[in-house]
């Protein structure tokens, strides 16, 4: 093994990702993207020794390699904890990046549906040739299952009987498995889908990415990001059940995020119908 005086960072970057063996796929791919961009953007600090880098060496590589205050702050984190591993082994005493303190980030209302969007949405959902993907939909949601979760998730994982989803550690972000209540109205909405689990073991259906943005653009939704539906099922959740541990286990998500969320817009009514059985069932699917 190399000295402290010899190691450069982007060999600590290769000994850090050859040592996060329990990561998740895509923590270890943000990982590789975030090094390969410093290799690419500024190689004379990924050749330089780990033991010649200072605070004011890290300051500049954020500042010149990302453009946004929120990136800058996610390539701060991974910076810090590969430098963390340096501490750890010795490579260097004192983490370089300790005393670099996050940005201030201004971010926009969370976005969310209304009831008559939900409406919208279901109603693509009800035309015969976007039936397969009902219950995808239906999970996000009704149970705020992130979109990349979706992804991974089988039908073996979802279970009616028993009345949960199970997001395991190869599917949950950060590789935090949990367990996601299946409340009644997404047991009325997953009720007539189970016909799909004879054809495929994933809950999305072959052709997915292209099949839910047509179903965005029919509903008039493919103008709001990606997880606007795990926004709205945090949302509805709020107003309907008022119980932040509850919704913070459903979503592995913390209190503190959650409490920002705004729930302008959205009556308590429409969170009461919004649960309810009967609005899953009125769809004819």
């Amino acid at each position: 093994m190399k000295g402290s005086s010899e190691l450069s960072f982007h060999e600590l970057a290769q000994l850090v990702l050859r040592s996060k063996t329990e990561c998740s796929p895509r923590t270890l791919a943000e990982y590789r993207q975030h090094a390969a961009k410093i290799v690419r953007l500024s190689p004379e600090f990924a050749d330089k020794s780990v033991c010649n880098i200072r605070e004011g060496d890290c300051r500049r590589l954020l500042r010149e390699c990302w453009s946004s205050a929120s990136s800058r702050n996610k390539a701060r984190r991974i910076l810090l904890n590969m430098f963390e591993y340096a501490v750890a082994h010795g490579y260097i005493s004192v983490n370089p990046l300790k005393s670099v303190d996050p940005e201030p980030v201004c971010r926009a209302r969370a976005q969310v549906l209304t009831l008559q969007q939900v409406r919208q949405l279901l109603h693509v959902l009800s035309l015969p040739e976007y039936k397969c993907c009902a219950a995808a939909v239906g999970i996000m949601l009704w149970a705020g299952i992130r979109p990349v979760e979706l992804a991974r998730l089988r039908w073996q994982d979802v279970q009616p009987e028993q009345g949960v989803i199970l997001v395991n550690n190869d599917q949950a972000k950060g590789a935090v498995p949990r367990q996601v209540k299946i409340l009644p109205v997404l047991s009325e909405w997953l009720r007539k889908s189970r016909l799909q689990r004879i054809f495929n073991p994933l809950v999305v259906p072959r052709g997915w990415e292209r099949r839910w943005q047509e179903i965005r653009r029919l509903a008039g939704l493919d103008k709001f990001p990606g997880d606007v539906l795990r926004r709205t099922y945090a949302v509805f959740h709020i107003l309907r059940f008022r119980d932040f541990d509850e919704l913070e286990q459903q979503l592995g998500q913390s209190q503190e995020s959650l409490r920002r969320l705004s729930t302008e817009g959205i009556s308590a009514a429409d969170a009461e119908l919004f649960w309810n059985p009967s609005f899953a069932a009125s769809g004819e699917r």
